[in-house]
């Protein structure tokens, strides 16, 4: 006769218990009582479910066998986690059983499997020799040193790499907010000529000295601008649908679609587009680059366009300098180039480590002045060089940097960076001279009321001190910056102290 145990609040979950024991000489049921003793709190601290299992919880059945064979006592220890294997086990059973009978010479095809394992695993080492991935890569036995490359490990140990969160220092001239802060909707892009500052996002700002003109923004919000004219009273805009337009102060909003001519394209093509203006001489030619790899040119402001042949995709472009710059992504890799507009053509120059390093980044900016090229990438840093690409350095504490731009300041060209700190929600300005940075303002954070924090009522956030682009005035010696806060500029009080 078999008894089971019965469900309680208790014991939840258990498998039937077959004592299993029948009195042979007997058809009366053999009486089971179950006595628990409890724990000692000790051994029950500290215990996991992985550890259930092993756990011999103690329980003793004493079973008092009403025959004349056996009148003694019987103690049964009952192991819980024997229990739950063989509950396991059973599951596992259902479930093999539910997905069909096992063949008898099943275990015959498991070679096979082996075999097609080994195969495909010679199919991935040829694969992998065929891409030359063999020799790129160090060895792999601990006993020997892999050969990583002197280069390599040279760069990475050098104390110029320090692409960490560790900000640079004060520089003992401290740059101040040039008058309030402007509200404005998110703003993303920013130039400056001749005295006239413009500003874009979902609206666009036009400032003319003491007066601010805002306008509406057809086709979405703006990404890239370029002032024009020979007085800068016309901007070029790209919006962030591939719609480029133009307007001229106080004049309609005209379409400039002659570069899809120019590429082949329908009008119907999302293309993301920048613009910069390699000359300020040329206050009418631009430079146009598409999230296709191309690089067009314009002489007219936008009116028709012209290919620069590139012998691979242009992937990044400077802003507003003198020359431009490109960045092309070929098969053999990238490549710097300066761009000869007059010549419709590139110089081209190779990356050095430091470059390389940069460019290998996610999302690519460069700027330039100059003989001044800088490669930027937020997580990165910033590679910078003084003689035209021919050599870069690493310059420390610039990553997490959202913003840059280069012009002449004091002498000397200079590159300014706008670097975020989301643990103090703010941005930093930073000026690099000589490949060194140094902080010279900040946005955002613990700064006074007023100049260099957000408008009132803006939450102060790092999205909203975030600066998401910058633009250098040689004329004025104003530094703009524009982002969720809207727009400021900044510049050096005339004793050098705030």
């Amino acid at each position: 006769m078999h008894s089971a145990a019965e469900e309680s609040d208790t014991w939840q979950d258990l498998p039937e218990f077959d004592a299993d024991l029948d009195d042979p000489a007997s058809d009366e049921p053999v009486e089971v009582t179950l006595e628990i003793s409890e724990l000692d709190e000790s051994d029950a601290l500290d215990r996991d479910d992985s550890n259930a299992q092993d756990l011999d919880v103690g329980v003793e059945l004493d079973l008092t066998l009403d025959t004349a064979q056996d009148a003694g006592g019987h103690d049964l220890v009952l192991d819980i986690g024997q229990l739950l294997d063989a509950q396991e086990e059973q599951a596992a059973d259902q479930t093999d059983d539910a997905a069909g009978p096992l063949d008898e010479g099943a275990t015959a095809d498991v070679p096979e499997l082996d075999e097609r394992a080994a195969a495909a695993d010679e199919d991935l080492d040829a694969d992998l020799d065929d891409d030359g991935l063999d020799e790129a890569l160090p060895g792999m036995d601990a006993d020997e040193e892999g050969d990583f490359g002197e280069d390599v490990s040279s760069l990475w140990s050098s104390d110029e790499f320090v692409a960490d969160e560790t900000l640079p220092a004060w520089s003992a001239q401290r740059w101040a907010a040039e008058g309030p802060v402007l509200d404005a909707r998110a703003l993303a892009a920013i130039t400056c000529a001749q005295g006239n500052v413009v500003a874009g996002g979902q609206e666009i700002l036009w400032q003319q000295g003491e007066r601010t003109a805002r306008l509406a923004v057809d086709s979405g919000s703006v990404v890239s601008l370029a002032l024009g004219g020979s007085r800068a009273d016309s901007v070029l805009y790209v919006t962030a649908l591939g719609r480029l337009l133009r307007r001229r102060a106080g004049g309609a909003v005209e379409h400039c679609d002659a570069w899809r001519s120019c590429e082949g394209m329908t009008s119907s093509r999302a293309v993301v587009l920048e613009l910069s203006q390699p000359s300020a001489r040329a206050p009418n030619t631009v430079l146009l680059r598409t999230s296709t790899g191309s690089l067009l040119c314009s002489e007219d402001f936008g009116a028709s366009f012209f290919t620069v042949p590139a012998p691979g995709d242009v992937v990044a472009l400077s802003q507003a300098s003198d020359p431009a710059w490109v960045l092309v992504e070929s098969r053999t890799g990238l490549t710097l180039a300066e761009v000869n507009v007059p010549g419709r053509s590139l110089r081209q120059v190779p990356l050095d480590r430091a470059a390389e390093l940069v460019a290998r980044g996610q999302s690519l900016k460069l700027a330039a002045s100059g003989s001044l090229v800088a490669i930027a990438d937020e997580a990165r840093g910033v590679a910078v060089s003084y003689d035209a690409g021919k050599s870069f350095s690493l310059v420390a504490g610039t990553s997490n940097a959202s913003a840059w731009t280069a012009g002449e300041h004091a002498g000397s060209t200079t590159l300014w960076l706008s670097v975020v700190e989301e643990s103090t929600s703010r941005s930093w300005i930073l000026r690099v001279t000589r490949g060194l940075a140094e902080r010279v303002a900040e946005l955002g954070g613990r700064a006074p009321a007023g100049p260099g924090r957000a408008p009132e009522g803006v939450e102060e956030s790092s999205d909203n001190v975030r600066i998401s682009a910058l633009c250098w005035d040689d004329a004025s010696s104003l530094l703009w910056g524009v982002g969720g806060f809207g727009i400021v500029s900044w510049r050096l009080p005339k004793d050098g102290n705030e």
